[in-house]
């Protein structure tokens, strides 16, 4: 279920912001740190979307019952300039426009997906991830995160949720790893390139 709604954040994000207001918009497996940003290449500005994890819908919403989730998403906004109080300027104007982009979102169910996504029902928070790691990189980070109401579509057989064959997953990543300069010995960076493709429903 989360992937399915992680797919669709993806989408929905990437839309709503032109190539000129954000070159990146990508999933990322995990919460996105000084360690993360040395090591991956990419595009500012950027956003990053991740799941950090879900609990049971309470009784009561209008999606709640079995197998449904409440899940908390984020999305790491990075912006580079030169100079610190614009590169701050940048990453705090795009994440507000991400908290009321995200705050507008009516999701689409009708597409025979896996799962019905709610709307939001609080606004998105966000946070100012400054740190000096961070400052010396040239760039800087703000954290939105947002709880989305996912409920499963259950089979008229089973009752059970449709789920992803992780069997037919195709993966390919396509993020540019940078890996430490060749030692002595003659080994080389290392390049890797995975995407993940998930399949359609029919």
């Amino acid at each position: 279920m989360s992937t399915a709604l992680l797919d669709q954040v993806q989408a929905y994000i990437r839309a709503a912001f032109t190539k000129a207001e954000v070159v990146t918009v990508q999933p990322y497996g995990g919460e996105f740190n000084t360690a993360e940003m040395e090591k991956v290449s990419y595009n500012c500005p950027a956003i990053f979307v991740t799941v950090l994890g879900w609990q049971p819908l309470h009784d009561g919403h209008r999606l709640s019952g079995k197998y449904s989730r409440n899940v908390r998403v984020a999305a790491f906004v990075v912006a580079k300039h030169a100079k610190r109080d614009q590169r701050m300027r940048l990453g705090m104007a795009l994440s507000e426009k991400l908290c009321l982009v995200m705050r507008q979102w009516m999701p689409d169910n009708s597409g025979g997906l896996p799962i019905t996504v709610g709307p939001l029902e609080d606004d998105a928070a966000c946070e100012n991830l400054y740190s000096q790691p961070v400052d010396r990189l040239g760039q800087s980070v703000w954290l939105v995160d947002w709880n989305q109401a996912v409920k499963p579509v259950l089979t008229s057989v089973s009752g059970a949720p449709t789920l992803i064959d992780w069997l037919s997953v195709a993966i390919e990543d396509t993020a540019r790893i940078t890996e430490p300069a060749a030692t002595a010995s003659g080994t080389t960076p290392i390049t890797v390139t995975e995407k993940i493709t998930f399949p359609v429903n029919t």
